[in-house]
């Protein structure tokens, strides 16, 4: 009797080994967590994609020459979520080792209301235990290029090209000083309360008498003196200056975003907002009154 209780006994706990074996859970591929990561940021689904990254996990993007721990990396996400970014690959995953590679068109509102429809972007994951620990991100570099030349101004989706600028910002002095990443340099307005940021609407460039004009976007590097003119374009002559407020750059952060308002009290008419920094026009934005 003794016996067949103690056979009784080691067949229940194999049957209950082999339950538990049977209830692990398979281990994801390479290629399908880099997909379901980017799957994920694509729906807005910012906590699956937070899941999926080591904590130490280290993200890059040359250019601009963007790094950024998981704290910063996060609030990129979130801020890029809002502009509804998209990915379509065009060259397919692959893995070699630890790593997995592609490139995709990366669409977003940001991008488009510049006037480009996408941005070719090459990605290279690093994937330890079923966790993204790198991720860098190369632009194609004239897609890059292009863009900074439109979020400087020079040239946007409003229909403006360089040439019909009163002036062009010099684009050296731009990059020295702000990032287009997460979003680029723009102008945009304070709607009802002014809670930031969810009611800063961007990229604005008919506005009404009273509303809250608004430069945003990042810094990367202290600016000498920065400040702005509202320049007239039919009487060709500015109409108001002022000075910008930009917040220090923090240690351990590459770039802070920045949100500088006033009253637009210009009647309507046609108008460019210019960006300076110790006197060099960086940005010009053109904008309506009506």
């Amino acid at each position: 009797m003794k016996k067949i209780l103690a056979i009784l006994l080691v067949a229940v706990t194999l049957l209950v080994g082999c339950s538990r074996v049977a209830e692990t859970p398979t281990p994801m591929n390479l290629e399908a967590i880099a997909k379901t990561f980017f799957e994920a940021s694509d729906s807005g689904d910012i906590e699956r994609c937070l899941s999926l990254l080591s904590d130490d996990v280290a993200f890059s993007q040359d250019p601009p020459g963007v790094e950024m721990g998981k704290a910063q990396y996060e609030a990129a996400l979130r801020e890029t979520a809002k502009s509804h970014r998209k990915h379509s690959v065009t060259i397919p995953y692959k893995v070699d080792g630890d790593k997995v590679t592609f490139t995709a068109k990366v669409s977003g509102d940001d991008f488009s209301i510049l006037g480009m429809d996408y941005i070719n972007i090459s990605y290279e994951l690093q994937v330890r235990d079923e966790k993204i620990t790198s991720i860098v991100a190369t632009p194609d570099s004239a897609d890059w290029a292009k863009l900074v030349r439109l979020s400087s101004g020079g040239g946007s989706g409003t229909g403006s090209s360089p040439s019909a600028l009163s002036e062009q910002p010099d684009k050296a002095t731009f990059q020295k000083h702000f990032s287009i990443t997460p979003t680029p340099m723009g102008l945009g307005k304070i709607l009802t309360s002014g809670n930031l940021p969810q009611e800063l609407q961007q990229n604005v460039t008919v506005f009404a008498i009273g509303d809250q004009i608004t430069l945003y976007g990042n810094i990367i590097k202290e600016c000498q003196q920065p400040r702005y003119a509202i320049y007239d374009v039919l009487a060709k002559k500015v109409i108001k200056e002022g000075g910008l407020s930009f917040p220090p750059i923090k240690s351990g952060f590459d770039a802070v975003g920045f949100v500088s308002m006033d009253t637009l009290e210009a009647p309507i008419g046609k108008y460019e907002y210019k960006v300076y920094v110790s006197d060099v026009l960086v940005a010009v934005f053109p904008f309506e009154v009506r």
